[in-house]
């Protein structure tokens, strides 16, 4: 990064950084997790700094990747939210923390070709952004995105079956 890009990166971080936590936290209804979402906004920021610079309105720029970052922050959540009813739905006996994880994985894995389960740990269970995963694979960030949600509907309904 050149100096003069720094130096413009940080002046935009500085006078703009209150102003998109409040943002952030309005669209996220959830104060605690804004900041992150801003800090992750100034990090695309910096991977894009040609992008940014170019713009025609940095804090429009700014503006557009902080509720994006939200956004991708709210798709997580509930994708979490909804592996974690799967998981909720389970017997007891298979519900239990730590030593049972491990069956829990197992039997997922038996449910699933290997390719959807790798697809699965690594959005939900790791966090890999879908973008990254999308690219990985040679699909589109959409079809990522409904290939997750397809294979966690079915290991929510073959997992209520088995109760």
């Amino acid at each position: 990064m050149q100096h003069d890009q720094e130096a413009f990166l940080e002046r935009l971080y500085r006078e703009n950084f209150d102003k998109m936590e409040l943002y952030a936290g309005a669209i996220l209804y959830d104060r605690e997790t804004a900041p992150v979402a801003v800090q992750d906004a100034f990090l695309l920021a910096c991977q894009k700094m040609d992008e940014l610079m170019k713009a025609p309105d940095a804090m429009v720029w700014l503006k557009n990747t902080v509720r994006h970052t939200v956004l991708h922050m709210n798709r997580r959540k509930s994708l979490e939210k909804k592996f974690m009813l799967s998981i909720e739905a389970l017997p007891v006996e298979l519900s239990s923390p730590a030593s049972n994880e491990n069956a829990l994985l197992d039997q997922c894995r038996s449910l699933l070709p290997p390719e959807d389960f790798q697809l699965v740990v690594s959005v939900v269970v790791e966090g890999v952004p879908y973008k990254e995963k999308a690219e990985e694979l040679g699909i589109s960030i959409w079809y990522c995105y409904k290939k997750v949600s397809r294979i966690l509907d079915k290991l929510q309904k073959e997992l209520k079956d088995e109760i």
